[in-house]
């Protein structure tokens, strides 16, 4: 019933096996380098598109700041007629002023400091709303961040179980042929070896993986957590050039 092999066709089998079974070794780590490479990289795109977005938002919001900021200060110039930052108009409201009655010049003062009052309630309404609307806009980023970060740990977990999963079924699967073909304890025992080598591989790249993802979204979690807290960005000249102050 059982066929009795040679020595040389026995060699012969083993060594046709072996060079088999490892170039599915070969194949199945390096699917699973591709991806934890793309992985990785899907990883990378998405941190940085969100830290994209995350200084935009924050460049609007300094840039309303900066216009409520010019607003209010205009109004008060207007307010204590003054030339402030060489505006015409405040400068012919002045001469108008000058040049006119006594309850001319009241009544245009008091119509005047009216004016002031509403646009700088105006200006401040719209600062508050901006700033409002600009903490809603990163508020809404971050969640999106973290249930992106979140959706690729599941995904890199649930792929990753898959790879090694089916690195042991293909290990085993050879090791049964093998065995079919070739009854031998030997070849038995140099299988068993090399499915312990894939696992002990595929384990350290699974953790490697894990420890990455989780960095990054610790990473994530801390920058969410200092855009929400930055409330207002002010804009200001500094050495001819521009500083920001985060209140």
């Amino acid at each position: 019933m059982f066929r009795k092999f040679t020595t040389n066709e026995l060699q012969c089998k083993i060594r046709s096996s072996s060079s088999s079974s490892n170039n599915v070794i070969v194949v199945v780590v390096v699917v699973v380098l591709v991806v934890v490479v793309v992985v990785v990289v899907v990883v990378v795109v998405v941190v940085v598109v969100v830290v994209v977005v995350k200084v935009v938002v924050a460049s609007s919001g300094s840039t309303s700041s900066e216009r409520s900021s010019n607003s209010t200060s205009s109004s008060k110039c207007s307010s204590s007629s003054r030339r402030c930052g060489g505006d015409s108009s405040i400068v012919v409201v002045v001469i108008v002023a000058v040049h006119s009655s006594n309850s001319t010049s009241s009544s245009s003062s008091t119509s005047s400091s009216s004016s002031s009052s509403s646009s700088s309630s105006s200006s401040s309404s719209s600062s508050s709303s901006s700033s409002s609307s600009r903490v809603v806009v990163v508020v809404v980023v971050v969640v999106v961040a973290i249930i992106v970060e979140v959706v690729v740990v599941v995904v890199v977990v649930v792929v990753t179980a898959a790879v090694i999963v089916a690195a042991v079924v293909v290990a085993i699967v050879v090791v049964v042929v093998e065995v079919v073909v070739v009854v031998g304890v030997v070849v038995v025992a140099v299988r068993v070896i090399e499915i312990i080598v894939v696992v002990v591989v595929v384990v350290v790249v699974v953790v490697v993986v894990v420890v990455v993802v989780v960095v990054v979204v610790v990473v994530v979690v801390v920058v969410a957590g200092v855009a929400t807290e930055t409330k207002n960005i002010t804009k200001y000249k500094k050495n001819g050039g521009w500083g920001y102050i985060a209140s």
